[in-house]
């Protein structure tokens, strides 16, 4: 059994708000990324814009970790508490055992989903200056230490999410670039 970054919000309930503006809202057949969008890399798919709560892990494809430099990814195992939540690993059993992982929440208490995600990270935690968000915080982690995992954590109005893969040197700047497509691909979800 996986153990998601996030694993006590499975118990929380999730409520969900859904601000109407931008895409169809229509996710792409189960197992796919995006319509045939691929990264200039050969990583595979790409993300794609979202409103549907229950296509979250669409906002990122394997192409997009490809394309700032964090090899490996492959389609996600996805998993769910429900619509407005998703678990999306892309290597790998989890972010925290040395995979990559997205994890991203469209909920009413947006602060305290930030703050639960935050207490299970691993590692020391600083600030990061992200133009445009409430809250965003990551650590580089430690190469060659699953457990010591690189990650993200931010929180912009109602949407929290957590990128995470493997330690290293500038892997928050890596993770970061990722920040930006999230939002972007997700501003349908913010409210």
């Amino acid at each position: 059994m996986r153990r998601p970054i996030a694993s006590s919000l499975a118990t929380a309930a999730l409520a969900v708000v859904l601000a109407a503006c931008g895409a169809s809202g229509q996710s792409p057949a189960a197992g796919t990324s995006g319509p045939g969008a691929t990264s200039g890399g050969g990583g595979g798919a790409t993300g794609m814009p979202v409103t549907d709560l229950t296509a979250l892990c669409d906002l990122l494809g394997p192409g997009d970790f490809d394309a700032v430099g964090i090899p490996g990814a492959k389609a996600p195992t996805k998993n769910s508490d429900g619509p407005g939540s998703a678990y999306c690993v892309y290597s790998g059993t989890s972010g925290a055992t040395g995979g990559i992982e997205f994890d991203v929440f469209v909920d009413e208490d947006a602060e305290g989903t930030f703050d639960v995600i935050e207490e299970e990270a691993s590692g020391t935690l600083t600030p990061l200056p992200i133009p445009g968000v409430d809250e965003a915080v990551g650590t580089d982690g430690t190469a060659g230490q699953a457990g010591a995992y690189a990650t993200v954590i931010v929180r912009k109005g109602n949407l929290v999410f957590t990128i995470a893969a493997p330690g290293g040197v500038g892997m928050t700047a890596k993770l970061t670039a990722l920040v930006g497509v999230v939002l972007a691909r997700g501003a349908g979800l913010i409210g």
